[in-house]
């Protein structure tokens, strides 16, 4: 807990993070159980079957996460979430996410849990430009509570994304600017 200013509970992961407990973590500024910074893009494995919940001022999010290949680490990155994310910014404005991603080289996103806050998954910002031939792949068998945003807002920035849900998705969907390719499947 950080009463006067932001909270992370972990920083920086180098290769696998693994959650089967619970992490409960309150902050008086933007806070994230799971912060992976732009300038530690080695290519996580992050697994989460437990509890993640997460208070605090706007732009809190659950993980905020930055998967990348690379020629030494060229095996696909992913995110697999059996567990529950759930995200209270107690503001007005739409800004907090359960999982704010950012990606460069394929990368895989899994979901058979819950994920809630006012952005289930929402694109960061500012971060691996021009990534066509980047693909990301985001399977929900689970419940997502909460707008998916992967738009760049920027038709020199975007990216190839595939949507297969055969779960819950309750929020707007927007898999990218106009220009990009978007495929979304829902074998229902």
């Amino acid at each position: 807990t950080a009463t006067n200013g932001p909270a992370v509970a972990a920083a920086d992961i180098k290769d696998i993070f693994v959650n089967s407990g619970v992490i409960d973590l309150h902050g008086g500024g933007r806070s994230f159980a799971l912060k992976q910074d732009y300038n530690s893009n080695s290519a996580p494995v992050i697994f989460n079957s437990g509890t993640i919940a997460v208070e605090g001022a706007g732009g809190s999010g659950g993980m905020q996460l930055a998967i990348a290949t690379h020629p030494a680490a060229p095996l696909p990155n992913f995110f697999v979430n059996s567990g529950t994310i759930v995200v209270t910014d107690n503001t007005a404005a739409r800004d907090s996410a359960g999982v704010f991603l950012a990606w460069s080289g394929k990368a895989a996103f899994f979901n058979s849990g819950l994920i809630q806050a006012d952005y289930a998954i929402k694109w960061w910002q500012g971060f691996y430009a021009n990534s066509r031939d980047t693909p990301l792949s985001i399977y929900n068998s689970g419940e997502l509570i909460g707008a998916i945003d992967l738009a760049t807002n920027d038709a020199n920035d975007w990216c190839s994304v595939l949507l297969v849900n055969s779960g819950t998705i309750r929020g707007d969907v927007v898999l990218g600017f106009d220009t990009l390719e978007e495929y979304v499947r829902n074998p229902r």
